[in-house]
């Protein structure tokens, strides 16, 4: 049972490496893979490092508050979720709350770095094992054993230079509002852009993936809709290196402040995506990648609708506002 750790910086590092080591006296049979490089470095997705993400079974992202807005985060969140089959993905929160996930990480279970939160983990990690142990006994083990872990985990290194960015309850209210406002509608819309049931995958892996993809749909927060582009990014990376660096230099081209310039960043990618699905080299994938391209396209297409729609109602206030100052200078005016 292979479980593959993605870290960004160096307390994570340290906890990934932490739980590497404890993990195994809970579970005997499981075997962690922690990168010596961080996964922001340029060789991150070396052929070895690739090769342990395709042969593991279950993926934990170390998350701190350092790196919950590191763009190689959601990179890797979707690269991870693409690779292990059925997605078996739990972010471990350290140092912060599950409140400070937004957008497209928001769609993972994750679990906090405290007794209760590693016995989850261990139990899930269990659960899909095929040398399974049992629950009791994990249990006891957790209990026993957590104070070593604990104990090092309050010995993590700190990064005084690095403040946590706490979200406003404004924000969070803003996106549980968007998250559930129109639900029922996106559920009939889902049709219209997502795999439906005949597409029969052969590919376990791009079967799974089929989940994240409906997912971003669900989390997508028309705020924070250039996140989507990393976590896209990593999701294709391996079948189609092009697409997933173009996803990169939308991410960097996008605003969260100007919907403008993230639509615009949309339809620069859908052009592109467009005018490869008519080439040659498009005619000769498997059945199962042009799946996964239609699929990655209605998703770009579904999330470019709610941009537009975001970016009329930006357009419709900055009008209100110039409105208003209009009528300011006019009065001001009249009365001189």
């Amino acid at each position: 049972m292979k479980v593959f750790v993605s870290w960004s910086g160096d307390k994570s590092k340290y906890i990934a490496n932490s739980i590497k080591n404890w993990i195994p006296l809970v579970l005997q049979y499981a075997e962690l893979f922690v990168s010596e490089k961080d996964i922001s470095a340029g060789e991150r997705w070396a052929i070895s490092i690739a090769q342990e993400l395709e042969s593991s079974n279950f993926g934990i992202i170390c998350l701190t508050p350092e790196n919950v807005e590191s763009q190689w985060i959601l990179f890797e969140a979707g690269a991870l979720s693409k690779s292990i089959i059925d997605g078996k993905v739990i972010p471990l929160l350290f140092g912060l709350e599950f409140s400070d996930l937004r957008g497209p990480l928001s769609q993972f279970q994750g679990q906090k770095a405290d007794e209760s939160g590693m016995l989850e983990i261990v139990k899930s990690i269990n659960k899909i094992s095929g040398e399974r142990a049992k629950q009791e006994t994990v249990e006891l083990l957790v209990s026993k054993l957590w104070g070593e872990l604990k104990g090092r985990l309050d010995k993590a290194p700190s990064d005084k230079s690095v403040k946590k960015s706490t979200r406003s309850k404004d924000d969070i209210l803003e996106e549980l509002v968007t998250l559930n406002r129109g639900l029922d509608a996106r559920i009939k819309e889902r049709d219209m852009y997502m795999y439906e049931a005949k597409y029969d995958f052969k590919d376990k892996n791009l079967f799974s993936s089929r989940k994240l993809l409906e997912e971003i749909v669900y989390t997508s927060n028309p705020v924070h809709m250039r996140d989507n582009f990393l976590i896209l990014a990593g999701f294709v990376r391996e079948v189609f290196p092009g697409l997933s660096e173009l996803l990169i230099e939308a991410y960097r081209e996008s605003s969260d402040i100007d919907p403008g310039k993230t639509l615009e960043a949309m339809k620069k990618v859908l052009r592109y995506m467009g005018v490869f699905s008519k080439t040659s080299a498009f005619g000769e994938l498997s059945r199962d990648n042009k799946y996964l391209f239609d699929g990655v396209a209605d998703v770009i297409k579904y999330l470019d609708n709610l941009s537009s729609k975001r970016e009329m109602e930006f357009s419709k206030l900055h009008l209100n506002k110039n409105n208003n100052k209009n009528l300011l200078l006019l009065v001001i005016v009249e009365r001189k």
